[in-house]
């Protein structure tokens, strides 16, 4: 019977197809392609724009949850614009210069001003995977301080 019972799990294994969650985005953030809609939003507002590099249909655990945890810290305190790695190119140079910075690995993210040309920081996969809160400590004290009195 065991005989049996193993290979029939083996091959079940095999053909069942892979699980993933798609990353829901909050409902008041935007795509990219929206991206003149959230500067608006973000003047209006008053608020920083963050550019959330992922992955919506990852199958990798660590990834949807660093995702997850950056969607939490980051979308109440500014307008998030998701970015899928197929539309980086399409990114102001600054901005894919600024990602760059964050790392090679993804979800990475960019905080910028309501133009998008002022970036106040980043946040890398690395830092964001260890599910600590304490990885955004450095952007939400740049989003403290913004908009500069000046502006």
């Amino acid at each position: 019977m065991k005989t049996t019972i193993l290979p029939l799990c083996a091959l079940m294994l095999l053909v069942m197809p892979c699980r993933s969650a798609e990353l829901r985005l909050p409902h008041d953030s935007y795509t990219l392609d929206q991206l003149d809609a959230a500067r608006a939003v973000a003047l209006e507002s008053k608020k920083p724009i963050c550019f959330l590099l992922a992955n919506k249909n990852t199958t990798c655990p660590p990834c949807m949850r660093a995702s997850l945890l950056a969607i939490d810290e980051l979308s109440p305190l500014t307008v998030l614009v998701y970015v899928s790695g197929e539309q980086l190119k399409q990114l102001p140079e600054n901005l894919r210069d600024a990602l760059g910075k964050q790392g090679h690995l993804i979800p990475k993210l960019v905080v910028t001003d309501h133009s998008t040309a002022r970036v106040l920081g980043g946040v890398s996969y690395q830092a964001m995977k260890t599910e600590s809160s304490a990885a955004f400590g450095e952007i939400k004290k740049a989003i403290a301080g913004y908009p500069p009195a000046n502006e």
